[in-house]
């Protein structure tokens, strides 16, 4: 006979062991799928630096380490224009007065770059990006040299970061090395 409202009934008969410990399987696995879901979501990438406008390097670096945390934020794939409001919201000092005028476009209900992230990596590179990217390195050649406690390898990595980007033959790059390489003499005779 069914309890009446109001009336007591008798509790539960208690759980075996056998159900408590499936009980507590399935709470574990369901803890387990929860916590890797959210390491899953998780970036392995660190969000890039903030970028100030300083100087072309510092722009090819923000890019490529935006675009490299980016493409792991799932609220961004696929959606230039949060894309485009995330990279300027990494803006700041004179990299920011760039930024301000399109984020006030967005605060009016309007998507700047015709919400294109194309558009938006052109007008960047042309504000912060050097016009001559091989000329600017080509001047930075002229002030590489190996300096004292610097490694043969640290120096090379260096070089070739530099180099890289002059547009000159391995042959023009192979004779700049070598003369601005720290002598073994040099460096045991100072």
């Amino acid at each position: 006979m069914p309890a009446q409202p109001g009336s007591s009934s008798a509790p539960p008969p208690p759980m075996t062991t056998e159900q408590i410990i499936h009980a507590l399987a399935e709470q574990v696995a369901n803890l387990t799928a929860a916590v890797s879901g959210r390491a899953a979501a998780k970036s392995s990438m660190n969000k890039p630096d903030l970028f100030k406008g300083q100087s072309s390097t510092e722009a090819r670096r923000f890019l490529a380490q935006f675009l490299a945390w980016a493409s792991e934020q799932p609220d961004l794939k696929n959606n230039h224009g949060k894309t485009i409001k995330s990279a300027l919201g990494f803006l700041t000092d004179k990299a920011a007065d760039w930024a301000t005028p399109y984020l006030n476009e967005y605060n009016n209900g309007r998507v700047p770059f015709a919400g294109l992230w194309p558009n938006f990596v052109a007008a960047f590179k042309l504000c912060f990006e050097s016009v001559n990217p091989e000329m600017e390195a080509r001047a930075a050649m002229e002030t590489i040299h190996q300096g004292k406690g610097q490694s043969a390898a640290e120096y090379s990595q260096h070089f070739k970061d530099v180099g890289g980007r002059t547009g000159l033959s391995d042959a023009d790059l192979l004779g700049c090395f070598q003369s601005s390489l720290l002598r073994k003499s040099d460096a045991t005779w100072s």
